[in-house]
């Protein structure tokens, strides 16, 4: 039975979901594991996590505690050093995983060989009590492109990665970042192998005031910005602040106030500069960038009049921009029918929270 490392890092976290999200791994149908805790320079609540742990008493478990906060990518990465196992699975510390998480995902990777990263569908709970996190199964080549324009991955705390490609790519987090690590990690990820997510809901993320993704959300967007700006780079050498700003609008689908001439010598410019250094699929690239921006131009068909409007949003139809806007659909229609082949109604999945966290409100 292959062994599963499981990376965790805590910093002042919402104490009272700590417990919850511990014994849920204990109570993984699969037992070959190590859990490995990093506390981040938490000293005041030191003494908690180790009597905790301690009284546990299970030998799967590791604590490591810092004297000094360095910040999750590199706790995770300190983690990832010691870890043993032949699988690498993220968990948070307020999270849940669902019982046969761990079982499923090592029976998806020993039924699919070439596979490497892998996460789950997950129910959002807490302050947003009933939302399904799914995950649209793009191709790897249409994955990198969405990465250079959002964070398009998996559900962090649900994923599950080969150490062996990790090794022979030399991938770890990037401790540059803080925050919006995930979305860093699956750039890396994505430039030597696809992404896959297990269609069934094995996961519960929860959802609080007090979590980076709540609290820390403009510095997060910051971070994302910056990666953004990163591949940029790696595509242009030189660009203009307007052009940067107009970048980010795109990625951020914030396009109500586009200059759409601009917009249009930008996508130029960017489609003629991936045929030229041949870092992304030359068709998928052009057919993204340009659908994107037919999503804008019909945004601005008040602004612009009739006349403006059509003749804009004709500069853009293309047929790799035609096939992407097709793609996207189908993927949408996809997703809608799997969803409605999946058991998520309201009852199972209040029942699903219930009969995992019911034990600890008992306590």
């Amino acid at each position: 039975m292959k062994k599963i490392s499981v990376l965790m890092s805590v910093y002042r976290d919402a104490m009272e979901y700590f417990e919850a999200a511990i014994v849920s791994i204990q109570n993984q149908t699969y037992e070959n594991w190590e859990m490995i805790i990093v506390n981040d320079g938490d000293i005041e609540n030191d003494s908690y996590y180790r009597k905790y742990i301690d009284e546990l008493a299970d030998k799967r478990i590791i604590y490591i505690s810092n004297e000094v906060n360095q910040g999750i990518s590199v706790c995770l990465n300190q983690a990832l050093q010691i870890a043993t196992g032949e699988f690498i699975a993220k968990m948070d510390s307020d999270d849940i995983s669902l019982p046969t998480r761990f079982e499923k995902q090592v029976e998806f990777f020993n039924s699919h060989p070439k596979s490497n990263v892998l996460g789950t569908y997950a129910i959002e709970f807490g302050d947003v009590y009933n939302y399904l996190i799914d995950y649209n199964n793009y191709s790897k080549k249409m994955r990198s492109i969405l990465l250079m324009f959002r964070n398009s991955g998996l559900i962090h705390p649900s994923a599950m990665i080969r150490r062996t490609f990790l090794d022979n790519n030399k991938i770890q987090y990037d401790e540059h970042f803080r925050k919006a690590l995930d979305y860093r990690l699956w750039v890396k990820c994505t430039k030597y192998s696809k992404i896959d997510c297990l269609n069934e809901i094995l996961f519960l993320y929860r959802r609080h005031s007090s979590q980076i993704s709540t609290s820390g959300k403009s510095e997060q967007d910051n971070y994302r910005d910056q990666l953004r700006i990163i591949q940029l780079n790696s595509l242009l050498d030189k660009f203009s602040e307007a052009e940067k700003e107009l970048h980010l609008r795109l990625c951020n689908r914030n396009n109500n106030l586009v200059d759409v001439q601009l917009l249009y010598n930008w996508c130029k410019r960017l489609d003629k500069a991936n045929r030229e250094k041949n870092i992304y699929d030359h068709f998928l690239f052009k057919g993204y960038l340009f659908s994107e921006s037919i999503t804008a131009v019909c945004k601005l068909r008040k602004e612009l009049g009739f006349y403006k409007f059509f003749t804009n949003f004709v500069r853009f139809i293309s047929i790799e921009s035609v096939y992407v806007l097709i793609y996207n659909k189908c993927i949408n229609i996809g997703n809608i029918i799997k969803k409605k082949m999946l058991p998520i109604c309201k009852k199972r999945k209040i029942q699903y929270i219930n009969m995992y966290l019911q034990q600890f409100s008992e306590d």
